[in-house]
């Protein structure tokens, strides 16, 4: 078509987009003689990309690689409050489990406390458990973090005077990319997606309200989106505690703009899973930085994979 006597493609020009003088905002680019906006998000997807071996996603790929570390705890004469002090490494995890009673008739109880590495007198997760005469199997298990004040330095059981215990204590390295992801967009984990052949990828760790300064709050993550293409991701999440509350991945481009919200969960005790899908509508290949952050006060752990469309 010719404008102002040059010949244009209006199919694809940003300042003659579909007729001349037709000109799409900066948000906006030129494909097929309209002006679209340079993603597009699908929350609650369904589909599957094929030819990935990370969907559906698995949760054992972040599950414990070699063999614990294992001690047996238990009870001291007179009850009272007794220390393990922990070292632990980005990618460990601790568990608890055994059995516990009273021999009181009424009951009693035995408490679990990991406290934080940075700060001694900050507790990261606390578990209070009643025992009675007729027993009680008890476990607990806690996940270490990137941040120093996120991190378990000590291992703390509180227990009465009638407590009778005898718990297994397992520390465990995880395997996969655990606690892999970034602080901050300038400090993004590249996700190995269209490097090598590789079209997926998984990783996972672990979100927390403990840090003062809120980075242990978010993980980040990044990749590179070919153009005219398309991105799945599968999140996964649990908290805690019975009271839910929302681990949410963002998606943003490399001038920190958000492009939308890919997934949100409603984190409870067990996993809940959610799919969601990014194209990028453009002729260019897009750098997209992804955020998984939380809205609580308690620790969550997630898995995350991720597939380029073939």
């Amino acid at each position: 078509m010719s404008c102002n006597g040059r010949c244009v493609d209006v199919s694809g020009d940003n300042l003659n987009c579909g007729r001349c003088g037709n000109v799409c905002a900066s948000d906006r680019f030129c494909a097929s003689g309209s002006c679209q906006t340079p993603f597009t998000c699908q929350s609650n997807f369904t589909a599957a990309p094929a030819g990935c071996s990370a969907f559906p996603l698995d949760l054992n790929k972040c599950g414990v690689a070699g063999t614990p570390v294992v001690e047996t705890l238990t009870e001291t004469p007179g009850g009272g409050i007794i220390d393990h002090p922990l070292t632990s490494a980005v990618n460990e995890g601790f568990r608890l489990s055994g059995q516990a009673s009273s021999t009181s008739r009424f009951s009693g109880y035995l408490n679990f406390v990991f406290k934080s590495e940075l700060f001694p007198d900050v507790a990261l997760v606390r578990q209070d458990n009643s025992i009675g005469s007729d027993g009680a199997d008890l476990s607990f298990e806690m996940l270490s973090s990137p941040y120093s004040c996120a991190r378990p330095g000590l291992l703390r059981l509180e227990a009465d005077a009638n407590a009778k215990y005898q718990m297994r204590f397992e520390r465990f390295l995880l395997s996969g990319k655990h606690n892999a992801g970034g602080a901050s967009l300038a400090t993004a984990v590249p996700l190995d997606v269209n490097a090598g052949g590789r079209a997926c990828d998984q990783v996972c760790g672990r979100i927390s309200p403990y840090c003062a300064t809120g980075e242990d709050r978010q993980q980040f993550y990044r990749f590179t989106l070919p153009p005219r293409s398309a991105a799945v991701v599968e999140l996964a999440s649990r908290s805690f505690y019975w009271l839910g509350f929302y681990v949410h991945l963002d998606a943003f481009q490399s001038n920190e703009n958000v492009i939308c919200r890919l997934a949100s969960l409603d984190a409870i005790l067990d996993y809940r899973f959610t799919r969601g899908r990014l194209v990028n509508n453009t002729f260019a290949p897009q750098e997209v930085f992804l955020k998984i952050l939380t809205n609580g006060n308690t620790p969550a752990d997630y898995n995350l994979a991720i597939a380029v469309e073939p």
